[in-house]
């Protein structure tokens, strides 16, 4: 009788729907940019997912399809997203960028990107500014309407074998000092992959990057890379 494995143990061997500059970056994040999956990237800092979720919309587009950033501020730069297209930033034309508000607006967004022709990714950034306009914070209320949210999310990645990644704040626990990202156990339980970024102040624009909790198995080994208007770099420079 074949020896049985845990369920997150089974390897995923679907193919990544972006591709991700600079290579140590695709080999880590790119790794759980999946068909049919949720991601959630978050970090303490602002700056950080902002450059991440232009990124992913970027690898989207590189790897022949559009790709949606949701903009819940004035959160989308159109010369960021040139500096990491580098040489092909005439594809910026098939980056769609929608703006909402609250959770119901996502959540009509969402059904409407789905009837979109050729989109790999949809970036949300970010969750936590959303989350603000739509209820009290641990509001029974707020937290139904993230459910659902995330409930249209799934059939939206299930219908069209796209991938949402959805970044988020994270505030540290005080009892264990872990990093826990906003929405509490309806975020943990809606998400297929969970990844940490900061800040590397040794470099400018570095960020490291670790992958928390994935189906993918094993899990990518954290990387420090460089994104920013000087584009996308490994730590030492090349990309």
């Amino acid at each position: 009788m074949p020896e049985s494995l845990p369920l997150d143990n089974i390897p995923v061997h679907e193919e990544s729907l972006v591709r991700l500059r600079p290579r140590p970056l695709d080999e880590t994040l790119g790794q759980v940019i999946l068909p049919n999956q949720i991601s959630l990237i978050h970090s303490s800092e602002r700056k950080p997912l902002t450059t991440v979720a232009h990124a992913i919309v970027v690898g989207g587009v590189l790897n022949g399809g559009r790709s949606v950033f949701i903009d819940s501020g004035n959160n989308f730069s159109s010369p960021l997203t040139r500096a990491l297209l580098g040489k092909e930033a005439e594809l910026l034309r098939n980056v769609i960028v929608g703006q909402v508000l609250e959770l119901s607006d996502l959540q009509e967004l969402a059904q409407g990107i789905g009837c979109m022709r050729d989109v790999r990714v949809v970036a949300v950034d970010s969750l936590t500014g959303i989350l603000n306009l739509s209820g009290r914070i641990g509001s029974k209320g707020r937290q139904r309407a993230l459910q659902h949210t995330l409930e249209i999310l799934r059939i939206l990645v299930n219908d069209n074998d796209l991938h949402v990644a959805l970044t988020d704040h994270s505030s540290r626990d005080w009892d264990t000092g872990a990093l826990k990202p906003v929405g509490g156990n309806v975020i943990a339980h809606g998400v297929d992959t969970t990844v940490h970024i900061a800040s590397m102040n040794m470099a400018a624009d570095g960020l490291r990057v670790q992958v928390e909790r994935s189906p993918v198995h094993p899990l990518p080994d954290p990387v420090v890379v460089r994104l920013g208007l000087k584009g996308a770099r490994t730590l030492k420079g090349t990309g």
